[in-house]
Parts: C-alpha cells; structure tokens; sequence
C-alpha cells in the first residue's frame, strides 16, 4: 500500500493552477514553506472507453494515481475546496475556480 504525502494547508506556501486544453482537467503545483514543491493533477482516464460526457477522471499526486475514494483522496478535495475558499485559484468566477468546483462535484 502507497502511502502519500499530503501537506496540511499551512504548509502551503504557493498554489499555481491552470487547466490545461485537456478537457476534465486541472493542474496544480504547491509550493510548501520548505520549497519542496508538489504537483496535482486531475486528468481524464482514457483508459475507459466511455462517451466524452462520462470521461472518468482520476486524481494524480507527482504523477502517482491516487486510489478511489482513499483518504489521501478525500484530503485533496478539502485542500481543492480551501483553496477555492481563499482565492487562492485566480478569480472567484474564473476558469480554474469553475473546474476545480466541478472536480468536487465530481468525486463526491
């Protein structure tokens, strides 16, 4: 079993975000008070061959897929929601609060 590093939220020092042309995607990269910095995606799994309007997605964590509905999972969503919380993703009603927003809403 992985075990994943997941920072509490005042260890973050940096959020960089962007979406990608990828569609059902967002990436992030933290940057913690330490400097280390890391990096999580949520990207579609091409791997399942469904029509576009139900692409599953996945959350990767430095370029590791998270299981589903693990608690390193669960603890990403309550960092995606914080952000989302403290503007720390550009504009209140720019593109990626819209799809980190819809990423919630998708894994829960």
């Amino acid at each position: 079993m992985t075990v994943f590093f997941i920072p509490n939220y005042s260890e973050i020092k940096q959020v960089h975000a962007w979406v990608p042309p990828q569609p059902c995607s967002l990436m992030l990269q933290l940057e913690l008070h330490t400097n280390q910095k890391i990096k999580i995606d949520f990207l579609p799994n091409l791997d399942d061959d469904l029509i576009p309007y139900t692409t599953p997605r996945r959350i990767y964590l430095n370029n590791a897929m998270l299981p589903l509905q693990s608690k390193a999972e669960k603890e990403i969503l309550c960092l995606l929601q914080q952000f989302i919380d403290d503007n720390l993703l550009g504009h209140k009603e720019g593109l990626e609060n819209l799809v980190a927003k819809e990423m919630i809403a998708f894994f829960h």
